[in-house]
């Protein structure tokens, strides 16, 4: 039988005083960096690691990591190229359609020119990202285009949280109700960046504010 651990007096204050005052470990945040422009799952949402059954990281691998263990602004890191979603089904999940932001993220590109040579695309199959209520998301120097919404609102994302729109472009996105670039019922902030030719069969091709600012 193995005796528990001692502390000293002093030390034992301190434990005491955190666990009175309900002390929280620090997050740490993860930096995950894809290396696969396929739109596949990860095969283990526990181990903190982001790959698919290749081995390869891709978008949606990392963003369901991260809304599996979410921490403090984790960030994905997308290289030059194009990112095409191309899993459909009828169930809403982060495994399939559109990209479920449902923990706090920085989604960057590392290329040159940043959103003229890093896309993700939707496939017209479903919108591209969703962020969810009580999520703070940074979309940074990315091309959010060819999200389709049928029959729904945002096509290009659907923003229910905080979200940062930076050096980014949102084009060729559809709606068949309102809000193809952007439906914004949360806080939404765009700087430097390019909403055009989205279209909404009812209002709001380029942005519809539903209840946010």
């Amino acid at each position: 039988r193995q005796a528990l651990p001692s502390c000293t007096p002093w030390l034992c204050y301190v434990f005491l005083i955190l666990f009175l005052f309900g002390y929280q470990p620090l997050a740490y945040s993860t930096t995950f960096t894809a290396t696969s422009q396929l739109d596949s799952v990860d095969t283990d949402l526990g181990d903190g690691v982001c790959k698919d059954n290749s081995g390869l990281c891709t978008l949606r691998a990392a963003i369901q990591q991260i809304n599996a263990s979410p921490s403090s602004n984790d960030t994905i890191e997308l290289p030059a190229g194009v990112y095409t979603l191309s899993l459909s089904d009828s169930a809403d999940t982060d495994a399939t359609n559109d990209l479920d932001l449902e923990a706090n993220v920085i989604i960057r590109s590392t290329g040159t020119l940043k959103a003229i040579n890093t896309v993700v695309d939707g496939g017209a199959i479903a919108r591209v990202f969703h962020i969810h209520p009580g999520i703070t998301a940074t979309i940074d120097g990315i091309t959010i285009r060819n999200g389709d919404v049928k029959p729904d609102s945002g096509g290009g994302i659907y923003n229910q949280g905080i979200l940062t729109l930076t050096e980014s472009s949102l084009s060729v996105n559809r709606s068949i109700l309102h809000g193809a670039g952007i439906f914004n019922e949360g806080t939404l902030a765009i700087a430097r960046s390019t909403i055009n030719n989205n279209v909404a069969t009812g209002k709001g091709g380029g942005i519809y504010n539903a209840s946010g600012s």
